[in-house]
């Protein structure tokens, strides 16, 4: 299992910054499941502005 980006002390190695934005999220949840063989994902949506087509977004992104 996986839980969306936690506090880290640098930033991701696949991202530019340690800000990641709500779209680039849909890539760090894509790359838990391809890099690491993560087959649980804890998406957090507490406390913050929810992109609720997230899920339809990874599938067309990502499977389709």
């Amino acid at each position: 299992m996986a839980t969306q980006h936690p506090d880290n002390a640098c930033k991701p190695f696949w991202h530019h910054s340690a800000y990641i934005s709500t779209s680039e999220e849909i890539l760090e949840s894509y790359l838990c499941f391809s890099k690491f063989d993560i087959d649980e994902y804890n998406w957090d949506w507490e406390g913050k502005f929810v992109d609720e087509a997230v899920t339809d977004r990874f599938l067309h992104q990502y499977l389709a």
